[in-house]
């Protein structure tokens, strides 16, 4: 807390009594919302922020607090006030607020509460779409306040038992119907029709029961023939809507016209009706309406007088509350208005209701009055408390001990005599303590002081008259010194200072007493001493005289002023003479000196004015120093200042008074310069070396770019160095070619491996295919040994090998691949034949590759029947080979091409001769095969395209001529 803080009047609501602290919130306007935010929030009683917490107005804020707080109270209170609001029973809640604060309920407990009581439908239905629970909604169905919140509340509910209990507990009749109207069970509305609260829902269960007894007996009787089963359920329907319409006029008057409404549509939809039965309903429908308007009329009259009540009990509410609220020094006046207003009010028929709102309001005038009179009371003390603050810190600000003491003695019994009546004000009883204990403080430090002080002066006397006992002891001294010492011993004997006690007195009298004593002698002594001592000074006064009056035959002006300022030294230490001789001497001796140093003045009058011209020339060469000294013409400057140095040195010597200080500019500026180039070579050696690091860094990188093979990233990131090179500055001139050259050896080598890339990459990928191929050859066996077993994971590895060819042969040229793949091929032949096993059921199987091409042959050789079968359009076998799929489409296209009539037999040679080059490609793409095998294949294959190629070319030919 800051000093000003400390004098700074504190709020009541600050107050260390729960009482005051209440009554203060009390009297918060309800526009301070963040003090009382603040106290609801952070109060140390309970009590003082439930008060606070009532005066909140954002839901938000009371469900934060209640949510928050440490006390059940508190808690129950912020949940009270939710529910409160959020069911609108403060005049003036908006439908916003009540949103809010249902937002802040969680419990289903408050949820229902909301739900039942809310005057807005918006809020209840809000409330009822957080309820999940049936026993919940049906709870809300019961009780509610809006007729369509009850009715709303049943229809989310299904359970039948949860649909029995709202029949049987709720008053009102409209639901209570509804939840009868949805049973089925006959067991439910037996327990309906005995125990409902609500008669018409009792009597209409006794309807729904016997109707249900009548469809059962039906339902058990012989099974007529349909028209009479017809007739017999018109009049079933009949009489139920008989004794729905009469159950409906003597109990039944909450459904209203719509009820009635829908017998009557029910009735008219039944045909040739009984007569008996037609007279029935036209009774009860009259009775029905009759009984209807009379329940209309009642129920109007009732809601008036609930209005009229709710009026009342609003109106009488609101001036209660007002006094409650009333506060300041106007309130006997607003009571006044509060009491006439109270009169004013419409009087009520409930007596015990009137009698009881009555003493409510009285409480409430009898509350706000003590209010204001211990309002009252409690400023007239605060303000006499005030006084007495403001008395004590004047006082402990400029109150002078012991003078003010009597007036401190008074304040405060002043202060017992306000406190002991119960003034409780915190802040002005520590404004008071505080003050007062500076009081305390200041006179504690007036006594300390005045004891510091008698303490100090007789410690002083002590020190002094040990120093005058050991002057009496010591020997050598002067009379000037032993008068000195007499004075001051007299006079601190005459001058008897207060001490601390009389025997400290007494003391340091005797001390001073005997110390003058003492002194006496030592001081005629002395006086006798320096009577001889002045008649000696006058005869060396006289010589001293008589040398400086010879000083005026003096040539040399130099030796004469040392000469004279020896002798007025030696006249200082011998300038005591007899008192009668001692003025005229002086007087010889000064006008002597006065002559000499006339003399003397010419001399140093023309020394001066050398000084001063050498002054001149040393200024001249500083401020040429100076200006050199910022310099960065490092050679030259050097040069320039140490000439410049060399003249100083031929230059004599300036006033002593300045000679100092112009050496020190002279010397500041030379160090100055010198300085900075040795700080400007440190630089550039470091700029040098962090430029050298930087390009050896750039070589570095251009020596790991120079044997990549990635041409076109390694051509832009050389051009990104060679331009980061550029911005590099310079490095020591022995490093620099060689750092170049490194440099630039680096890109010469990576541009002349760019320029023999292609030779480079053919020679890489021939290479990489000729280890492929002989990784394949070492596989086969060797051609003078006898039956070998396979080698283990033979077809696997021939596999791999197989797809790394497929990699590698991408890369040659056309004829170096056809070289290599027919040399693959071999050794893949050599190897199928040899192990044919191992590479069973693979895409490298000798057999299955043989049954391939010889599918391949045949199909070609098909395709020269004079007319190709015509096949149906077979489903597509992901099992079937690429010869079978090639073979099927073949004879697709044929039967097409023969279906459609008289065939094109241009087109016709067209796709043939797509599926010849079809078969030939697929005859490509096929594996190894023996040599044995596939060498009459392979002339069978040709021999059939040939002859294909040759059919075509006739048929061609053919359709020219015609």
């Amino acid at each position: 807390m800051g000093l000003f803080d400390r004098f700074r009047a504190q709020p009541r609501w600050k107050n260390a009594s729960p009482a005051i602290r209440t009554a203060a919130v009390e009297e918060l306007p309800l526009d301070q919302q963040d003090t009382l935010v603040s106290i609801a929030r952070e109060d140390r009683d309970p009590g003082v922020r439930i008060t606070a917490l009532r005066k909140v107005i954002d839901p938000a804020v009371i469900a934060a607090i209640g949510r928050a707080d440490a006390d059940e109270r508190v808690r129950e209170e912020a949940v009270s006030l939710l529910v409160d609001l959020a069911s609108g029973a403060f005049e003036g809640t908006e439908i916003a607020e009540s949103l809010a604060a249902l937002g802040g309920l969680t419990e289903a407990r408050h949820l229902i509460a909301v739900a039942r009581a809310a005057a807005v439908e918006t809020v209840a239905l809000a409330a009822i779409g957080r309820l999940n629970d049936e026993a919940a909604l049906a709870a809300v169905a019961r009780k509610a306040a809006l007729p369509s919140i009850r009715l709303e509340a049943l229809r989310r509910v299904s359970a039948p038992a949860e649909l029995t209990t709202v029949a049987l507990r709720t008053e009102f009749k409209d639901v209570a119907l509804a939840a009868v109207e949805r049973l089925s069970a006959r067991d439910l509305l037996d327990q309906v029709a005995e125990r409902a609260r609500n008669k018409t829902a009792a009597k209409r269960a006794r309807v729904l029961v016997r109707t249900i007894d009548a469809e059962a007996a039906l339902a058990a009787a012989p099974v007529p023939d349909a028209s009479a089963e017809a007739e017999k359920q018109k009049v079933v329907t009949a009489m139920a809507l008989c004794e729905r319409l009469e159950a409906l006029a003597t109990a039944g008057l909450d459904e209203g016209e719509a009820a009635l409404a829908e017998i009557d549509h029910s009735w008219h939809g039944i045909e040739q009706v009984d007569p008996t039965l037609v007279a029935r309903f036209e009774t009860a429908r009259t009775a029905a309406q009759e009984a209807l308007a009379r329940h209309l009329a009642e129920d109007a009259e009732r809601a008036r007088a609930r209005q009229a009540v709710a009026e009342a009990t609003a109106a009488r509410n609101a001036l209660c509350q007002q006094v409650d609220a009333i506060a300041g020094d106007e309130t006997p006046v607003r009571i006044d208005e509060a009491r006439a207003a109270w009169a004013l009010l419409p009087e009520w028929l409930d007596t015990a209701e009137a009698q009881r709102w009555t003493r409510r309001f009285e409480e409430s005038c009898r509350a706000a009055l003590a209010r204001h009179h211990t309002v009252i009371q409690q400023r007239t003390t605060r303000e006499k408390a005030g006084h007495l603050c403001a008395d004590a810190e004047r006082l402990a600000e400029r109150a002078s001990f012991p003078q003010a003491r009597v007036e401190v003695q008074a304040l405060r019994r002043a202060w017992l005599q306000l406190t002991a009546a119960g003034f409780d004000d915190d802040v002005l009883v520590a404004r008071f303590n505080e003050a007062d204990a500076r009081l305390r403080d200041r006179e504690t430090a007036a006594r300390e002081q005045r004891a510091k002080s008698l303490q100090e002066t007789h410690g002083r006397l002590q020190a002094f008259c040990a120093e005058l006992e050991g002057l009496v002891k010591s020997e050598g001294l002067s009379l000037k010194q032993v008068e000195h010492a007499l004075r001051e011993a007299r006079a601190a004997l005459d001058e008897s200072a207060p001490l601390p006690t009389r025997q400290d007195r007494e003391a340091i009298d005797g001390r001073l007493k005997a110390i003058l004593s003492a002194l006496f002698p030592k001081v005629q002594e002395l006086r006798d001493m320096d009577e001889w001592q002045r008649w000696a000074n006058a005869g060396v006064q006289e010589e001293l005289c008589q040398r400086v009056e010879k000083l005026m035959q003096v040539d040399d002006l130099a030796e004469a002023a040392r000469q004279l300022r020896e002798a007025q030294a030696q006249w200082k230490q011998v300038a005591a003479a007899p008192r009668d001789q001692a003025q005229a001497l002086w007087a010889r001796f000064k006008v002597a000196t006065d002559a000499v140093r006339a003399r003397c003045d010419v001399y140093f009058a023309s020394l001066a004015e050398e000084q001063a011209s050498n002054r001149a020339r040393k200024e001249s060469l500083c401020e040429r120093v100076e200006a050199l000294s910022t310099s960065t013409d490092w050679i030259r400057t050097a040069e320039a200042i140490k000439a410049l140095q060399a003249e100083w040195k031929t230059v004599g010597a300036a006033p002593r008074a300045q000679e100092k200080s112009l050496w020190e500019r002279f010397h500041a500026a030379c160090d100055g310069f010198f300085t900075r180039r040795r700080e400007d070579l440190q630089h550039r050696k470091e700029e040098w070396a962090a430029n050298l690091a930087r390009k050896e860094a750039i070589c570095r990188q251009a020596e790991a770019i120079a044997g990549t093979t990635e041409w076109q990233k390694g051509i832009e990131d050389l051009k990104r160095l060679q331009a980061e090179w550029k911005t590099v500055g310079p490095v020591r001139k022995a490093r620099a070619e060689e750092i170049w050259q490194r440099f630039r050896a680096a890109c010469d080598k990576f541009f002349e491996a760019y320029q023999q890339r292609e030779h480079a990459a053919a020679s890489s990928a021939v290479a990489e295919a000729e280890a492929v191929c002989q990784e394949l050859e070492a596989l086969l066996p060797a051609a003078d040994a006898e039956a070998q077993p396979a080698p283990d994971a033979l077809g696997e590895k021939v596999a791999e090998i197989r797809k790394r060819w497929s990699e590698k042969i991408a890369g040659l040229q056309r004829e170096r691949a056809i070289r290599m793949g027919d040399r693959f091929m071999h050794a893949l032949g050599r190897l199928t034949e040899a192990w044919p096993a191992s590479f069973a059921g693979t895409d490298i199987d000798p057999e299955a590759n043989a049954r391939r091409l010889e599918e391949l042959c045949a199909q070609v050789e098909r395709l020269l029947a004079p007319e190709p079968e015509v096949a149906a359009p077979a489903e597509a076998d992901d099992d079937q080979s690429p010869a079978s799929v090639l073979a099927r489409q073949l004879r697709e296209a044929l039967a097409t091409n023969t279906i459609a009539g008289r065939q094109d037999e241009t087109a016709n040679w067209k796709v043939i001769s797509e599926q010849v080059r079809a078969a030939q490609t697929a005859w490509k793409r096929v594996g190894p095969v023996p040599e044995s095998a596939s060498r009459p294949l392979n002339a069978r294959f040709q021999r059939a395209c040939t002859r294909v190629a040759e059919k075509m070319d006739k048929s061609r030919r053919g359709v020219a001529t015609r």
